[in-house]
């Protein structure tokens, strides 16, 4: 296996040439025709990319990862949608480029499946630091135990600064233990089966933060899964935003692939909110409290704790 690996990303390190860069191109324009969920911007996609390659902008671009990273900010140019990616497959050599770098999660365990942080700080606040959304299949019982550890906090910080986002399934997952009965967050439209179907959430696995007050810390690199959860439990005021405006990435998208060493992701879903008819998509999610992101995990704690002293007083509870 191990030779077989080796073999592979020597294969796929091979320069590339004119005729390799126009398939590659073509097959990328053919991909977008049969998945991406906005079709009237797939001619505008494949004009520009035949006018770049007429230009010669690919022409002196012979390692992949170079030609994956130029193909990549054409499209999210001429199309706007930063879920567009043209990127290497895993396990290639020199896969990871220096314009569209994403964290590496590594093995899922290890890293907690995105939990970074889950902690009970002083006067009772919870805070969970979110680095990415694992699929609730494989972290499921992680985000179960960090839910559980934070059940009877007077108020819960959810941080998602730098969060590289990941599967709506945990985003419904964890959206489940904040409200009393199933809600739908989000209504999504697939191209593939021509339908839109609501993203509902669960009746809570327990209900020990049904009532508590959520406060949610986003900066400009929170994106798609992180945007999601903070925008879904904002619109349906189970959660105050704090921070800056985010990146601004809404659909949800599937990989494809292009040849032995490219893979492409396209957005194969469009979301729209229940109560707004919009989605974050180019606008990011606005904050209810602007701050600069070195300052929002204090002004977050800050009004955590007033929140947390309120909803005390009225239960007549000190600590």
């Amino acid at each position: 296996k191990r030779q077989a690996s080796v073999m592979r990303a020597a294969t796929c390190q091979v320069e590339l040439d004119r005729g390799k860069r126009t398939v590659i191109v073509q097959r990328v324009g053919t991909l977008l025709e049969r998945h991406y969920v906005f079709r009237d911007r797939v001619d505008a996609c494949r004009k520009w990319l035949a006018e770049r390659q007429a230009q010669g902008a690919y022409s002196k671009l012979i390692a992949p990862v170079e030609f994956a990273d130029a193909l990549t900010s054409d499209l999210r140019g001429v199309c706007n949608d930063l879920h567009i990616r043209v990127k290497l497959k895993r396990g290639v050599a020199g896969r990871t480029s220096s314009r569209h770098r994403h964290r590496p999660r590594g093995d899922l365990a290890m890293n907690r499946h995105g939990f970074a942080k889950v902690q009970i700080l002083r006067e009772n606040i919870g805070y969970i630091r979110l680095r990415w959304f694992a699929r609730a299949e494989q972290g499921g019982k992680t985000a179960h135990e960090a839910m559980k550890k934070v059940a009877d906090v007077d108020a819960l910080v959810i941080d998602v600064r730098d969060n590289t986002g990941g599967s709506m399934t945990m985003v419904t997952l964890l959206s489940s233990y904040f409200f009393t009965k199933p809600t739908n967050l989000l209504d999504t439209y697939w191209r593939s089966r021509n339908r839109t179907e609501p993203c509902m959430t669960k009746a809570p696995p327990h209900k020990g933060l049904v009532n508590v007050p959520v406060l949610f810390i986003v900066d400009r690199h929170s994106i798609s899964a992180a945007e999601m959860l903070a925008y879904c439990l904002q619109q349906h005021d189970r959660a105050v935003v704090i921070g800056e405006v985010t990146a601004g990435a809404a659909n949800a998208t599937s990989d494809f692939s292009v040849d032995k060493r490219f893979d492409i992701s396209i957005p194969t879903g469009a979301g729209r909110h229940p109560k707004t008819g919009v989605d974050w998509e180019r606008t990011g999610v606005t904050p209810d409290h602007p701050v600069l992101r070195r300052k929002a995990l204090p002004a977050a704690l800050a009004m955590a704790r007033a929140v947390a002293k309120e909803r005390r007083k009225r239960a007549g509870v000190r600590r």
